[in-house]
Protein backbone atom coordinates (compact mmCIF):
# COMPACT_ATOMS: atom_id res chain seq x y z
CA UNK A 1 0.00 0.00 0.00
CA UNK A 2 3.16 2.68 0.62
CA UNK A 3 4.11 1.98 -3.27
CA UNK A 4 0.54 2.96 -4.48
CA UNK A 5 0.40 5.68 -2.20
CA UNK A 6 3.66 7.05 -4.29
CA UNK A 7 2.24 6.84 -7.01
CA UNK A 8 0.66 10.14 -8.91
CA UNK A 9 -1.50 9.24 -11.92
CA UNK A 10 -1.16 13.07 -13.08
CA UNK A 11 2.51 13.23 -13.53
CA UNK A 12 3.79 12.74 -17.37
CA UNK A 13 6.79 10.72 -17.03
CA UNK A 14 9.58 11.06 -19.34
CA UNK A 15 11.98 9.18 -17.46
CA UNK A 16 11.05 5.12 -16.52
CA UNK A 17 10.32 5.00 -12.70
CA UNK A 18 8.02 4.17 -10.36
CA UNK A 19 4.70 4.78 -11.86
CA UNK A 20 5.57 5.07 -15.19
CA UNK A 21 4.03 2.84 -18.49
CA UNK A 22 6.72 1.62 -20.41
CA UNK A 23 6.89 0.17 -23.80
CA UNK A 24 10.25 -1.46 -25.06
CA UNK A 25 11.10 -3.94 -27.63
CA UNK A 26 11.00 -6.74 -25.30
CA UNK A 27 7.31 -5.56 -23.80
CA UNK A 28 5.39 -3.10 -21.96
CA UNK A 29 5.35 -2.84 -18.42
CA UNK A 30 3.73 -0.45 -15.55
CA UNK A 31 6.26 0.11 -12.35
CA UNK A 32 4.36 0.05 -10.09
CA UNK A 33 3.72 -2.95 -7.79
CA UNK A 34 3.55 -6.70 -9.04
CA UNK A 35 0.23 -8.48 -10.46
CA UNK A 36 1.73 -9.78 -13.39
CA UNK A 37 -0.13 -9.75 -16.90
CA UNK A 38 -2.84 -7.25 -17.59
CA UNK A 39 -4.40 -6.47 -20.68
CA UNK A 40 -5.39 -3.32 -21.56
CA UNK A 41 -6.99 -2.19 -25.02
CA UNK A 42 -6.01 -5.51 -26.46
CA UNK A 43 -2.31 -4.90 -25.92
CA UNK A 44 -0.84 -6.93 -23.26
CA UNK A 45 1.19 -4.96 -19.98
CA UNK A 46 2.97 -6.77 -17.04
CA UNK A 47 2.60 -4.86 -13.60
CA UNK A 48 6.06 -4.81 -11.81
CA UNK A 49 7.54 -3.97 -8.55
CA UNK A 50 10.75 -1.37 -8.85
CA UNK A 51 13.02 -4.07 -8.13
CA UNK A 52 12.14 -6.50 -10.27
CA UNK A 53 14.95 -7.74 -12.47
CA UNK A 54 13.35 -5.92 -15.72
CA UNK A 55 12.18 -2.69 -13.95
CA UNK A 56 16.40 -2.06 -12.35
CA UNK A 57 17.33 -2.64 -16.33
CA UNK A 58 14.89 0.20 -17.36
CA UNK A 59 14.83 2.44 -14.27
CA UNK A 60 16.13 6.02 -15.00
CA UNK A 61 15.84 5.42 -19.17
CA UNK A 62 14.03 7.63 -21.79
CA UNK A 63 12.37 7.06 -25.04
CA UNK A 64 15.22 5.91 -27.58
CA UNK A 65 17.70 4.34 -24.62
CA UNK A 66 19.09 1.24 -25.21
CA UNK A 67 19.16 -1.67 -22.14
CA UNK A 68 20.88 -5.20 -22.07
CA UNK A 69 18.60 -8.14 -20.31
CA UNK A 70 19.42 -11.29 -20.03
CA UNK A 71 22.28 -11.01 -22.56
CA UNK A 72 19.93 -8.86 -24.91
CA UNK A 73 20.36 -5.55 -25.84
CA UNK A 74 16.40 -4.36 -26.00
CA UNK A 75 15.48 -0.48 -26.78
CA UNK A 76 12.79 1.77 -24.77
CA UNK A 77 10.33 2.81 -27.35
CA UNK A 78 8.22 5.16 -25.41
CA UNK A 79 7.95 6.13 -21.49
CA UNK A 80 4.29 8.13 -20.22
Amino acid sequence: ITVVKQLNPDKENTIVGLGAAVKTTAGNFYIAVSVGQLKIEKETWFALSAIAPIAQAILNKKAGDKYTFRGKEETVLEVF
